[in-house]
């Protein structure tokens, strides 16, 4: 066993020769305990060659011996005096060292940087009474550059924080609503130059400053820790081949390497020392963006060549994930992209909540909406023909399930609104002729709200087509048209509004039964005040419409609700009786009220 003398100097010594070897420090220890909670200093110069006026700043510094029986710990814990705390404190700060010792009298040096900052966040957690405070400590580098940079980010923090050590400092938590700051900021100093520019942040030890309107210097924060993270965005092709993907792309600094993010699903990580990486694709929900990222993954397999900033990365040589999943997520993709486009579904389907059921579902509405194929294994309920709504995810189509002509056992299943397919039939009471009904008009406001495979732009041909045989179709157009109105009051689908305004201007110049001129031109105007503000031309419009003596109550009410002169709207609505008051709450102008 060696006595305290002789391992004190040996810790001394260790730390000695360790500073020594750094042409930017200049190392003042004694052993003996000369001074009370500190060992000595270090001078710390801007340049080589120890000349006073090169002089950037002085640290103190404190030196623990401790004997061991082994030297691979690269952690240790030490229990600090608390009086010694204080003491630091009060002189800005102190590089503390443990030096462990074993019986070959070989050593290792640990450190802890006692900054004005960290000593206060550690005396937040002392009670009454304590003697110490456990402190942990990490390995200290044998590469002078590193030394330095250690010793000198200390000396820099320190000075900037030894005017506020016996000051309240705040946290992150309370600055966080404070409106008198004008900045945070945070720096460090790498000695060596051979490194990327980012590495240093990742590697020392980083201190934040705030700085307050008014104020002179920026004052240290308290709890500022964490995992630093620098981010850059390059508007810098990235391309597959001859083939631009994205237009541009970020790069995220870690500790152990650069990741790229391209798109909104692709990570590239590439390790700074080893040029190694690896590929990763996290699927976006939306079949959209998913559509459009696995085009990318697929152009990518099969050219193996990224390009990035015209940088090219070959990706044999990444640890790419790319898995079956990906030609099952591609051949799914393209079955919704031909089923969608047919069913004219626009929205966008979450992939991300589809269920196994889901999937079975889409190849058999692939076969047979896509290849007009039968299928086996429907239950009719001995019907013959059965509606039903079918949910995808966020999707829901209406289909018409038939029994097949052509073969036994066999069904069909058909877009709903499909006209050619879907023949639905009525009679006038006073004739034997039988009318094509379109689909849409057997709808509900809900229904409008709910289904997914109306086909909206195909509305005013089909109306129109069936107008040909049966000119009493612009009474249900009429209808259908109302309905659109209040469905896109509750929903917001511009698909419904511009499907309304096509109606409502063919409907304009058509007669229609129980609907005014003036009914007709205030259908278009409310639909354009759904889009935007009325134009001049509009508003005339609707002077002219309550100028006309012909004009009826009803019609003169919304005009002015569209005005937005809700006061004579209310008093000719006084004037109605209960049924006219009745048709007008129903009516699409009501909404104007609000």
């Amino acid at each position: 066993m060696r006595d305290s003398d002789t391992i004190e100097k040996m810790a001394v010594n260790a730390v000695d020769d360790a500073i020594t070897k750094c042409p930017l420090l200049s190392p003042h220890f004694t052993s003996g305990d000369k001074y009370p909670s500190v060992d000595g200093n270090i001078i710390i110069y801007e340049k080589n060659g120890n000349n006073k006026e090169d002089i950037l700043t002085t640290i103190w510094v404190q030196i623990k011996g401790k004997e061991c029986d082994s030297l691979i710990a690269e952690e240790i814990t030490y229990a600090i005096e608390v009086r010694d705390l204080y003491n630091y404190l009060k002189i800005g700060g102190c590089l503390f060292f443990v030096v462990q010792i074993d019986c070959n009298d070989n050593r290792k040096i640990f450190y802890e940087t006692l900054l004005p900052v960290k000593i206060q966040e550690l005396q937040d957690n002392i009670v009454d009474g304590q003697k110490t405070k456990n402190i942990t400590l990490r390995t200290f580098p044998n590469d002078k550059y590193a030394i330095e940079t250690i010793v000198h980010n200390f000396g820099i923090d320190a000075r900037k924080q030894s005017s506020f050590a016996l000051s309240k400092l705040l946290t992150l938590d309370e600055l966080n609503n404070n409106s008198n700051i004008e900045s945070i900021t945070f720096s460090t100093t790498n000695i060596s130059k051979e490194k990327d520019r980012f590495i240093p942040f990742f590697e020392n030890e980083i201190c934040f400053y705030a700085k307050f309107k008014g104020a002179s210097t920026a004052e240290p924060i308290k709890n500022a820790h964490g995992n630093l993270l620098i981010e850059q965005t390059f508007n810098a092709p990235v391309l597959v081949g001859d083939k631009q993907y994205y237009q541009s792309f970020k790069i995220s600094y870690t500790k152990n390497g650069l990741i790229f993010l391209f798109g909104s699903c692709f990570r590239m990580a590439l390790n700074y020392d080893l040029g190694q990486g690896k590929i990763t694709y996290n699927p976006p929900a939306s079949l959209s963006k998913r559509y459009e990222s696995l085009v990318f993954v697929n152009d990518l397999l099969e050219k193996k060549t990224l390009s990035i900033n015209s940088r090219q990365y070959n990706i044999d040589k990444c640890n790419s994930i790319f898995s079956e999943q990906i030609k099952l997520d591609w051949d799914l993709c393209n079955s919704l992209k031909k089923l969608f486009k047919v069913l004219h579904i626009q929205e966008d389907l979450n992939m991300n909540q589809l269920t196994d059921k889901n999937i079975k579902d889409i190849k058999t509405l692939e076969k047979c909406i896509v290849n007009n194929e039968a299928v086996t294994n429907i239950n009719l309920n001995n019907n013959t023909v059965m509606c039903t709504d079918l949910r995808l995810s966020n999707v829901v189509i209406r289909l018409l399930l038939t029994k097949s002509d052509d073969s036994e056992g066999f069904y069909n299943v058909e877009d709903f609104f499909n006209l050619r397919l879907t023949k639905l039939v009525y009679r006038k009471l006073d004739s034997c002729k039988e009318n094509i009904l379109p689909a849409i008009a057997t709808l509900k406001i809900d229904d409008y709200c709910k289904l997914s495979n109306i086909n909206y732009e195909g509305l005013i041909n089909e109306f129109k087509s069936l107008y040909v045989d049966n000119p009493d179709i612009i009474t249900i157009a009429n209808e259908v048209l109302n309905s659109l109105i209040h469905a896109y009051d509750k929903s917001s689908n511009p698909r419904m509004l511009i499907a309304a305004q096509d109606i409502a201007y063919w409907l304009l110049g058509e007669e229609v039964l129980g609907v005014t001129e003036a009914g007709k031109k205030l259908d278009i105007i409310q639909i354009k005040k759904s889009q935007r503000n009325l134009q001049s031309s509009e508003i005339e419009e609707i002077h002219l419409i309550i100028d006309d003596n012909k004009t009826s109550v009803l019609d003169r009410i919304g005009a002015f609700l569209l005005l937005g002169d809700k006061t004579t709207a209310r008093r000719l609505f006084k004037t109605l009786d209960k049924q006219q008051k009745k048709f007008f709450n129903e009516s699409t102008l009501h909404k104007f009220w609000k």
